[in-house]
């Protein structure tokens, strides 16, 4: 996957994040870590990039509205 591929993945997952929909953000992320985890094993900088991003809408979604 090229790198102009995987900011676009992860702007992606954040604007839907952003835009109110913690759990899908979590699954795109979830998805783009698994798939670069694949491609460049688990320490790779993108793939715990993706995994934190993640992390931060799991965390969120179990945040109480405002």
């Amino acid at each position: 996957m090229d790198e102009q591929t995987i900011q676009q993945q992860m702007d992606l997952a954040e604007q839907v994040g952003q835009d109110g929909d913690a759990r899908r953000a979590t699954h795109l992320y979830q998805a783009l870590g698994d798939s670069l985890r694949a491609e460049y094993g688990p320490y790779d900088s993108r793939v715990l990039d993706a995994y934190e991003g993640m992390a931060r809408w799991v965390a969120a979604k179990d945040l109480p509205a405002s």
